[in-house]
């Protein structure tokens, strides 16, 4: 059953709702802002004091850490794009960062035998065969393993998938000392997998064997510095026309792309062939502190790599000082003043602090000051690590406005009504 809720009803309920949702997100403002418990449908509860999370929460930024934030600075540093960022879980008090010049894909093994007594294995030198289709018989491939016993060089193979038993013979050869070889499989599926195919070919210098297609010594491709684990496949390589080439080829096909998922893979790949990856490790004992960890660590990166099209006096003092410009004509322009405000309010409310006492301090120094909370010092705008980038303060306003509008054009509601109250919410929060 339907029911259409308008009027002074609807006005009082959306005041509640807003009261409810910027009320909670506010107390996380600043560095002393405080963290909110959630709760969810899919997964344990956890802990954060990202305003974002919280306010998607309830209607359906930065690190916040020295060591974090410097680590942060490093990686954008070197790093051109966010997406080469690699992010791994631990379950240990952890936050590491290794650069990886070179290209790296997810994997699988048919076997595990590969590390039941190891994490990972490096190969200095090694030779390389992709296979664009099922490994099914060992006589396929019997010249390629010929080759590699009698070089004395480990062999890595890549395939679509391999048949149990050639997964059989081929571990039997590994323990009985007679070879090196490794077999996996490409993560992806698909035009993606595809594409790393690719990628792997023009770096080793393989040749891509079709399915069902005779396989001889010529399609073989050699590697320097190759390095394996579980998950990950990571290969060196230097630098050449052929490749330069290539990453020109996928900036290109770049451009041409709608999809954001297809973006990001892209991204991806014209990072690995251009300045690299790295790899972030970031852990605690406890599932809940590692991703409250991650949601800041993600804050940060992204909060860092939009500062690159620009930077503000951070503490809400940029704000602060466009309301102090406002001159109040109407009932507007004296919500805009009011509203500019209550950033750099909040923030010093979080950290018990006198918001009118250093509000007046800086008007005093023409805005130059921007306070310090966490050091407890007022420091010069020139000279300061608090910072806002410019594209988040400017979409976050752009964004209040677009929200605001929608609200004051909202004259009725249309919800479902529960009988016997089974499912229905009252009081905006309890069940």
């Amino acid at each position: 059953m339907k029911k259409v809720i308008r009027g002074k009803e609807l006005r009082d309920k959306m005041e509640e709702a807003i009261a409810l949702l910027c009320g909670t997100v506010k107390q996380t403002l600043g560095p002393m802002g405080r963290n909110v418990i959630i709760d969810h449908s899919s997964f344990n509860p956890f802990i954060t004091n990202d305003g974002v999370t919280i306010a998607k929460n309830i209607a359906c930024v930065s690190s916040g850490d020295e060591k974090m934030g410097m680590m942060v600075g490093e990686i954008l540093h070197n790093i051109d794009d966010k997406e080469a960022i690699i992010i791994k879980e631990k379950n240990f008090n952890v936050l590491d960062m290794e650069f990886i010049k070179g290209y790296s894909c997810l994997i699988n093994h048919p076997s595990e035998y590969y590390f039941q007594d190891r994490k990972n294995i490096r190969f200095d030198l090694a030779s390389i065969l992709i296979i664009n289709g099922f490994i099914g018989k060992i006589d396929s491939i019997s010249d390629i393993l010929n080759e590699a016993i009698l070089s004395n060089r480990a062999l890595v193979i890549v395939a679509r998938d391999f048949d149990s038993i050639v997964v059989n013979e081929i571990v039997a050869l590994n323990l009985e000392g007679k070879i090196n070889c490794f077999m996996i499989k490409i993560s992806e599926y698909g035009l993606k997998e595809r594409i790393i195919q690719k990628d792997l070919e023009i770096i080793t210098g393989a040749h891509i064997i079709e399915e069902n297609a005779n396989i001889t010594g010529d399609n073989i491709g050699i590697v320097k510095n190759l390095y394996l684990d579980r998950e990950i496949l990571k290969i060196s390589f230097r630098e050449d026309i052929k490749l330069n080439n290539y990453l020109h080829d996928i900036e290109n096909e770049l451009k041409n792309l709608d999809d954001e998922f297809d973006k990001e893979f892209y991204k991806r790949r014209r990072a690995m062939f251009k300045n690299g990856m790295v790899e972030v490790s970031i852990g605690s004992p406890t599932k809940t502190e590692c991703r409250e960890k991650r949601m800041r660590l993600d804050d940060a990166i992204c909060s860092a790599n939009a500062a690159k099209k620009g930077i503000v006096p951070g503490g809400g003092i940029a704000l602060l000082k466009i309301a102090e410009d406002i001159n109040i004509d109407d009932e507007a322009s004296s919500i805009w003043k009011e509203a500019l405000m209550k950033p750099f309010e909040q923030i010093m409310i979080n950290a018990a602090l006198d918001s009118n006492k250093i509000k007046d301090q800086i008007r005093n120094q023409n805005f130059h000051a921007v306070y310090n909370i966490c050091t407890n010092e007022f420091e010069n705008i020139n000279n300061t690590n608090i910072v806002d980038a410019f594209l988040v303060v400017r979409n976050s306003l752009i964004n209040a406005c677009s929200i605001a509008g929608m609200l004051l054009t909202t004259t009725s509601l249309v919800i479902n009504e529960y009988q016997n109250n089974i499912n229905k919410i009252d009081d905006y929060g309890e069940l």
